[in-house]
């Protein structure tokens, strides 16, 4: 089946459209989602604790800033998990949990994470200390040992802070991605 609608559809024949739509309406708004305002921001800085961004193959540094591309006005996002529990899979690479942002739809950078850490009253409390949010389009690299990292968001010492995480270590369910809620 092709979507939610599909599976509401075949789950609950003889209902009429609109109130499978109302059914899928109220399954969507039961998700945990974080809605935040834009404002473009990208203030923290690891290049003087020893991190230089990761250039690209094309020379390109990625920076990692989507959400000045929206252009303002808030913006709902659904928690997802990168790992595919139904596959038995217990956790991923970094490279690997990289390319998933891209087709899961989370590929966000440190200054998307900026603005997020901003607002993070608005992260669903039940999440302190339960998840770590993933921020996985921008790549610093440590000067010294070469090694690659991207910034998470994660609850520590009562508040949430950003952290860099290294990718080449095994990457497990704690981890989520923010996924722009389609309309």
């Amino acid at each position: 089946m092709s979507s939610k609608l599909d599976l509401i559809n075949h789950e609950l024949k003889g209902y009429s459209a609109a109130e499978l739509a109302e059914v899928e309406k109220y399954l969507a708004d039961r998700k945990p989602t974080l809605t935040i305002d834009l404002d473009p921001v990208f203030d923290r800085d690891f290049r003087k604790d020893g991190y230089e961004l990761e250039v690209r193959p094309d020379g390109t540094v990625e920076d990692g800033e989507l959400f000045p591309t929206l252009g303002g006005g808030s913006f709902t996002f659904d928690f997802v998990s990168f790992i595919n529990v139904a596959g038995n899979e217990i956790s991923i690479g970094g490279d690997e949990m990289r390319n998933r942002a891209v087709t899961m739809g989370g590929n966000l950078g440190q200054g998307d994470g900026q603005v997020v850490l901003r607002q993070a009253g608005k992260i669903p409390e039940r999440y302190r200390g339960e998840i770590v949010i993933v921020l996985p389009r921008t790549v610093w690299v440590h000067r010294q040992s070469r090694r690659r990292f991207v910034p998470i968001l994660c609850w520590n010492d009562g508040s949430w802070v950003m952290y860099l995480d290294g990718l080449s270590h095994s990457w497990y369910g704690c981890g989520r991605f923010l996924v722009p809620r389609k309309a």
